[in-house]
């Protein structure tokens, strides 16, 4: 019962430590990938607001060029109208053309709506202050343009129109002294946020992308979480094979004596223990037994220790094939040796000891290089349990006293006290 709890407790603290290794590892990795999700998505989102920004100096700079200038005047052919927000825009060249003046605010709008039409970005200029009501903000440019008043220097978001993913940047324009042309009637000064330009473009294949990026890197994460804990389950399974291993050696060394395998002298008393107290509640007998090699001292002494310990181990092997398979047999310490035989009459323990006597006797010899071959015999004292017995020890006293009796009649015989 204690091994099978030991057992189920071992079990229990691989399954505890497996799981908990396991969620360890799967909440690591799933955070690191996690991170480089997060990672490529604020890289995608620095390089669309890199690219913002760089159509917002684009604009400046065309903005600029045009200003410096004080316009450009462009032929005023068939769909080509003034502007009505300008003071005398229309004037006649020498040629006898019509040119009408094209200022920085026109232009921008125009190369917006030429950039729409193409399907890559829009521009859109505006202001709080409007000189050209077409140029009216939206509610997200007007919290921008609060916010450029109020000290920021750009706005960026994310707006969704239509189930279509937009992103829009929107940056201030400051009054130049070029400015003051058009807009000094509105008490601006140099220096001052006159407006801002907002650029608005589709990051719907941005998103894609970033959503199969995404997509990946989960596909990733879950392989490699799977190929991590299948690699822990193997090398743990491997582990506990060694352990298990490990634990049966070390089982074998505490139950069982070394050089034959069979039970040690402490695992014996404890079955004879369990034995005795079976009978004394069940009142059937058992038989004990004491086998002791005649002589064995000088078999070590004459063919050495090597042949003393063979004959030891040959001695374990005919007395296991003459007993039993539920007998217990059992080294006692040295050339003794102990055999337990539940259920047994006097008779029967005879019949086996004398079997036993007869086999040693047989199949047993000593032999060496320039020794004579010499044959090894065994005494055996034996005893039937009784119910007038009080302990173990009262059984093994008359064991041991048939085992005296059975040496002084010349040995190589069994005798039952």
């Amino acid at each position: 019962m204690e091994t099978l709890h030991g057992h189920k407790s071992e079990r229990r603290s691989f399954l505890y430590f497996f799981i908990s290794a396991n969620l360890v590892i799967a909440l690591s990795l799933s955070a690191s990938f996690l991170g480089l999700a997060i990672r490529n998505k604020n890289l995608i989102t620095e390089q669309i607001l890199e690219r913002s920004r760089a159509h917002f100096r684009d604009v400046q700079l065309y903005r600029s060029w045009n200003a410096r200038y004080g316009g450009v005047l462009v032929e005023k052919k068939e769909g080509v109208e003034s502007n009505p927000y300008l003071v005398n825009p229309d004037v006649e060249g020498k040629d006898g053309k019509t040119y009408t003046k094209k200022n920085p605010a026109l232009m921008t709008r125009e190369v917006s709506e030429l950039a729409k039409a193409k399907g890559l970005y829009e521009f859109h200029i505006t202001s709080l202050k409007l000189l050209n009501p077409g140029n009216r903000p939206s509610k997200v440019e007007v919290e921008a343009l609060q916010g450029f008043e109020g000290g920021a220097t750009e706005f960026f978001r994310k707006i969704d129109d239509e189930g279509k993913s937009y992103f829009m940047y929107m940056a201030p324009l400051y009054v130049e002294p070029a400015c003051l042309s058009c807009h000094k009637q509105q008490g601006y000064e140099v220096g001052e946020v006159r407006g801002g330009v907002s650029v608005l473009f589709s990051i719907v294949e941005v998103e894609k992308q970033l959503a199969k990026q995404n997509m990946i890197i989960v596909l990733l994460s879950v392989i490699t979480i799977v190929l991590v804990i299948g690699i822990i389950l193997y090398l743990m399974s491997i582990l506990r094979k060694r352990l298990t291993e490990a634990r049966a050696l070390l089982e074998c060394l505490a139950t069982r004596d070394p050089l034959t395998g069979v039970f040690n002298r402490r695992v014996f008393l404890e079955k004879m223990e369990e034995e005795f107290k079976r009978s004394k509640r069940t009142r059937q007998t058992f038989g004990f037994a004491i086998l002791d090699l005649d002589h064995f001292k000088s078999v070590n002494d004459t063919y050495g220790h090597s042949m003393g310990d063979q004959i030891l181990r040959d001695l374990t092997t005919v007395v296991l094939s003459c007993v039993r398979e539920y007998d217990v047999f059992a080294r006692y310490g040295g050339e003794e040796f102990v055999l337990l035989l539940p259920n047994m009459s006097s008779e029967g323990i005879q019949i086996i000891l004398e079997r036993i006597r007869a086999s040693i006797e047989a199949n047993l010899c000593c032999a060496g290089e320039g020794l004579p071959e010499r044959k090894v015999t065994t005494s055996i004292g034996a005893s039937l349990f009784s119910l007038d017995d009080t302990t173990v020890n009262d059984i093994i006293n008359r064991a041991d006293a048939a085992l005296y009796e059975a040496k002084a009649a010349g040995r190589n015989r069994s005798l039952i006290g």
